[in-house]
């Protein structure tokens, strides 16, 4: 628990350190080994234990210096407190780190008053109590009752916080974090007070409601776990004690979508004020007695804290010296996932939120601050709406969704067919490999002209623009000729599996009724005798129908090709996309995922008849790149070995 101030003025260390060694003297916790005899912990007093001082001079930057002096404590090496003076000249940088097991909030508070009037030469009342009389005292506790209303709460499965990280989760949990902070405005805060006023809930109550329906925004989750501390000092004789007394109450709510915000707030209401009842119960023991999945990455029970302040601060008025927080010192440190701190300031409220930074990005953590500020304004002030209506989004998440992540805006040639694209393509590297399959490859111009045989063949059949030509092939250049070949014609593809069940190669020629059957399959296919069938074998003479360009006969809004849907809720659908379409999606895929993909080939290895092919058929050829036709996925395998690929579109499975 560090704690780093700036001193300015008359800062005597020999005095400091005495106030300290005092301080030690004076509390025995401070000179406290924590070991383990036969595997139990135990406390183990010393008579005598000196301060951990260190005085020096440097004119080292303020975070390099703290980040080299905090370390780990030796637990069973007491004094757990250790303290770094430097000079640094016009002023002294002050760096107090205490270990939590000897410490808490409240403890800290009461370490810089006592320290202030030790350091002013003033006399302390002696203490009538220590906290190893607090321990006994806890040992004799009868807590059954407690202990069974907090096993109630968590006797079902206890849920796991699913928050969408950046990162992937450490095995083990990282502590390593950062801050950021946003201060509420007046309007927020008097509207949170006002709703306090009205509900009889308290501002923390208010606070911890609305960060769950934030949680359960972000994870979509109805059933929410977030820890508080409470102070544990619920004896009068603790009040001027060091220590860690805090204990951390497991609060549990359901914000369920249907409930308004008063009615959730309400039943937060009664979940605090029974748990404030039951506050004693040690947290560790909940753990223990509860079905807890546990998990070296996570927290047991929750992953989130918050925390209200409410201690008084304390004022530390050296003689002749003023001290001052040091705004550059960042305490990289993170208990939890995700750690809000409330903090009350004046008529407003400051809101830390400490981070993980194994899991979230700084530009994460802010966002996630702003949309729980977002859900104090839509709450404090409209406590009758629907958890489900309430809106956590700001203008800004709302400009991005909006406008920025849907700007598909791209610059295109909307004037142009597939066919023309081909032929500019063709004019500029007629010579470069378009496509290759095993040992086979066809150049620009050999692809160029046997799309031309091929449209030849399908308009002496009578095809023409918006017709649909059923397109039956293993994948081959013989398939990619074929798709080709339909685009010049000025018709529309099929793509239709060779292994597709009877039915439904069956059922989507009756719904396409093509003008024409492309085939190149070693499967056995039943054929409709009333529609012209083509074999795209390249030793067929279809190949020799003439292999100029033919006169382009479609247009931009004439279709490109045709791709049935999987017709699991239903009959397949057959899904019509046109040229001006294509170009445009392949232009943002171009943009996006091709422009600086380097010298390779795009691989197609799935189905022909899946739009996920779409790219790869025409995003590489229309721009000059290399087509791998692969069998299979070990096709792929292999030839990734040897061969660079220069654009790889892949799902999850492969």
């Amino acid at each position: 628990m560090p704690y780093v101030m700036k001193m300015t003025g008359e800062v005597d260390p020999e005095k400091l350190k005495e106030a300290f060694q005092a301080m030690i003297n004076r509390h025995e916790i401070l000179r406290t080994a924590f070991v383990t005899v036969d595997g139990e912990p135990v406390q183990k007093i010393l008579d005598n234990a000196e301060a951990d001082f260190e005085y020096s001079e440097s004119n080292e930057p303020d975070k390099k210096i703290i980040a080299e002096y905090l370390c780990a404590f030796d637990l069973s090496n007491p004094p757990l407190l250790r303290v770094k003076l430097v000079n640094k000249g016009s002023y002294h940088l002050f760096i107090l780190d205490m270990h939590h097991i000897v410490s808490d909030g409240m403890s800290e508070n009461i370490l810089v008053n006592e320290l202030t009037a030790l350091y002013n030469g003033q006399e302390l009342a002696p203490l009538t109590h220590q906290y190893k009389d607090y321990s006994e005292w806890m040992r004799t506790r009868d807590l059954s009752s407690q202990a069974e209303y907090w096993k109630n709460q968590f006797n079902d499965e206890i849920p796991v916080l699913d928050m969408p990280l950046d990162y992937p989760r450490p095995q083990v949990q990282s502590h390593v974090g950062s801050t950021v902070s946003v201060m509420t405005d007046v309007e927020v805060s008097d509207s949170i007070k006002a709703l306090s006023e009205k509900t009889g809930a308290t501002e923390y109550m208010i606070f911890l409601a609305a960060l769950m329906v934030t949680l359960s925004k972000y994870s979509r989750q109805e059933d929410i776990v977030i820890g508080s501390p409470i102070s544990g000092r619920t004896h009068k004789d603790t009040e001027h004690m060091l220590g860690m007394f805090i204990n951390t109450l497991a609060m549990r709510g359901y914000p369920e979508g249907e409930k308004t915000f008063g009615e959730f707030l309400n039943e937060i209401r009664e979940t605090c004020l029974n748990a404030y009842e039951n506050q004693e119960y040690p947290f560790e023991e909940l753990v223990e007695a509860v079905e807890v999945h546990r998990d070296l990455s996570r927290n047991p029970i929750f992953d989130v804290l918050m925390v209200m302040q409410n201690n008084e601060e304390a004022e530390a008025n050296l003689n002749n010296v003023q001290l001052a927080d040091d705004n550059n010192a960042e305490l990289s440190a993170a208990k939890f996932d995700l750690d809000y701190n409330i903090i009350p300031r004046g008529n407003r409220y400051e809101i830390s939120l400490q981070f993980c930074t194994a899991l979230f990005t700084r530009e994460t953590a802010e966002r996630i601050l702003a949309n729980y500020l977002e859900v104090f304004k839509n709450t404090a002030s409209n406590s009758h709406q629907k958890l489900s209506d309430v809106e956590m989004l700001t203008e800004s998440d709302k400009t991005q969704i909006t406008e920025k992540f849907n700007d598909t805006y791209a610059d295109y040639q909307t004037n142009k067919t597939l066919a023309e694209l081909f032929e500019e393509q063709v004019s500029k590297t007629p010579e470069n490999i378009a496509v290759i399959f095993e040992d086979k490859s066809l150049t620009y111009a050999e692809l160029n002209r046997k799309a031309n045989s091929l449209a030849y063949t399908l308009r002496n059949n009578g095809v023409k623009p918006n017709d649909f030509v059923a397109i039956i092939a293993d994948r081959s250049i013989e398939m990619i000729c074929g798709v080709y070949g339909v685009v010049k014609s000025g018709a529309a593809y099929v793509p239709m599996e060779p292994t597709y069940p009877k039915e439904r190669i069956q059922y989507m020629f009756k719904d396409c009724k093509p003008k024409a059957v492309l085939t190149y399959t070693k499967e056995n296919i039943d054929l409709p005798d009333e529609i012209p069938v083509i074999n795209l074998d390249l030793n067929s003479d279809i190949w020799n129908s003439g292999s100029e360009n033919l006169v382009l006969a479609n247009k931009p809004d004439d279709v490109a090709y045709c791709i049935y849907t999987s017709g699991t809720s239903g009959e397949p659908k057959g899904v019509i996309i046109e040229n001006h379409s294509v170009a445009n999606h392949l232009n943002v895929m171009r943009n996006k995922f091709y422009a600086e993909s380097g010298n390779g080939a795009a691989p197609l290895f799935t189905s022909f008849a899946f739009d996920f092919v779409v790219p790869a058929i025409f995003g590489t050829i229309l721009y000059g790149d290399t087509l791998a036709v692969m069998k299979d996925v070990q096709s792929l395998a292999r030839y990734s070995e040897e061969n660079t690929l220069a654009v790889f579109k892949i799902t999850p499975s492969y």
